[in-house]
């Protein structure tokens, strides 16, 4: 198993939001619950979602489980969250 065959779906809840806000509760709901992944926010917008994986006998990762306390506090956003937009067309602002 590599490194891509652990990589999940992103869940229609992103797709479909690209550059908009979306509630913490729906998005919970599309990565399984509250518990199952910690959500890191930089300057608002969703930088990434870490999942937790069991780890098996033999060393390498198996399902889903809920995330440990202490990486749950690492979760840095809040109650409404940006899903950032890469669109192609959205002329870049120079400061």
């Amino acid at each position: 198993m590599t490194a891509l065959d652990l990589l999940l779906p992103t869940p229609s809840i992103v797709k479909e939001n690209y550059g908009s806000v979306v509630s913490r509760e729906d998005l919970e709901e599309g990565y399984l619950g509250s518990d199952m992944s910690v959500f890191v926010c930089k300057r608002g917008y969703l930088s990434e979602v870490r999942v937790c994986l069991e780890k098996m006998e033999d060393g390498s990762p198996g399902e889903r489980v809920s995330c440990p306390e202490t990486l749950l506090k690492a979760d840095s956003c809040g109650d409404e969250i940006d899903i950032a937009s890469f669109d192609s067309k959205v002329t870049p602002v120079i400061a």
